[in-house]
């Protein structure tokens, strides 16, 4: 049974081609993908200063997601799945953690 899924990184590619992963939410600055926060936020560092962007080596995102994504595209999530334990799992489990 599913319980929830909670987004762990994005997937962007900029302008230039690279591929970035991102911890916080994108958002397009420019030709390239950065952070949200450094994006919108005057107060915060620059972009130069604070980018959660991370270039990846080409082909990273096809490996990871399953698909090519360009400029043109959206950022995608992955996200982590997080599933209930069957019954007997979790009585195991639980006896295992007690002692």
């Amino acid at each position: 049974m599913k319980i929830g899924e909670q987004t762990i990184v994005f997937l962007a590619v900029n302008k230039n081609g690279d591929e970035v992963i991102l911890n916080n939410a994108p958002a397009r600055q420019g030709e390239i993908w950065t952070d949200e926060r450094s994006a919108h936020d005057e107060e915060y560092f620059s972009v130069e200063d604070h980018n959660s962007a991370i270039v990846l080596p080409r082909g990273t995102i096809y490996k990871l997601a399953g698909r090519r994504l360009t400029w043109e595209d959206d950022p995608i999530s992955l996200k982590s799945v997080i599933e209930e334990l069957p019954h007997e799992l979790r009585k195991m489990n639980m006896i295992k953690h007690k002692g």
